[in-house]
């Protein structure tokens, strides 16, 4: 590890060890106390050497297991997978107006993703419907990737209740909750919620995927000048701290969870507080 690297390493743990993260679900809170990790009210504080050896047990490298065997991906290593576009809300005509993205689009997006030999992974919030209730979306949109693709299935996080109907659907398309729980099948996006706090959806959502032992995407997104440190070094070790923090309590609900680390440190437009 080079000096710059290692410096912002050293920061992420000052921050685990002296700021601690903020952690909105008290069974979780509890999970991480039993561990050994000081929690003060909310917040837990993470040692050095505590992180790391959780961080440790996470898989170098495993398998999203497609419905078709042709589309499995390989996650890690010098493997690279493509996905599609994540959350979108709206979509661009070909007359330049905008509108807002209706399930149709989602379901042509799926098609076009699962036509296109580049992408090994389908699914997720390709574009946000704004005709279903959002009740209904989690549930919709899973089904809709499952009839139209046979890709690596990239999930959607949410409630506790939404995520297991997710895990619910996959079990019924590849054989149930055990056969579900013994494959990596379906990969979900779980964001912390900068700066140092990780919400109870967020953890909802990692308590239900770890349970069915399906992998988790923990990626940060500080804003430098708003949720994050103004400097660009500052912001990467804020996210770094909460990507780690995140990725240790993976391992407390179930060790050897698969999961990719990931971080979106980005810079606020300070004329419009936007990304």
């Amino acid at each position: 590890m080079d000096d710059q690297l290692k410096q912002i390493h050293d920061t992420s743990m000052t921050i685990l060890e002296e700021v601690g993260i903020r952690l909105f679900h008290p069974d979780v809170l509890a999970l991480v106390d039993r561990h050994g990790i000081r929690v003060v009210d909310d917040r837990a504080y993470f040692k050095r050497n505590e992180v790391m050896a959780w961080v440790s047990r996470a898989p170098h490298q495993f398998t999203v297991f497609a419905r078709n065997p042709a589309h499995d991906a390989v996650i890690g290593g010098d493997a690279v997978q493509y996905a599609a576009g994540y959350g979108c809300p709206q979509i661009v005509s070909p007359d330049g107006n905008f509108r807002n993205a209706r399930f149709t689009d989602y379901c042509r997006f799926l098609k076009l993703v699962q036509q296109h030999p580049r992408f090994s992974i389908n699914g997720g919030i390709l574009v946000q419907p704004e005709d279903l209730p959002s009740n209904h979306t989690h549930a919709a949109m899973i089904y809709a990737a499952l009839c139209h693709s046979d890709k690596a299935l990239l999930g959607i996080p949410g409630t506790a209740a939404e995520v297991e109907q997710i895990m619910e659907l996959a079990g019924i398309v590849f054989g149930g909750a055990e056969a579900l729980c013994a494959k990596p099948r379906i990969l979900t996006l779980v964001n912390t919620l900068s700066p140092m706090q990780i919400d109870a959806n967020a953890l909802d959502t990692m308590t239900v995927c770890t349970r069915h032992g399906q992998p988790v995407i923990i990626s940060p997104g500080p804003m430098a000048g708003a949720t994050g440190p103004i400097t660009p070094a500052g912001n990467i070790a804020l996210g770094n701290a909460e990507a780690l923090a995140a990725i240790a309590i993976s391992q407390m609900l179930r060790q050897g969870t698969p999961v990719v680390y990931g971080l979106q440190a980005t810079v606020t437009d300070m004329r419009t507080g936007s990304a």
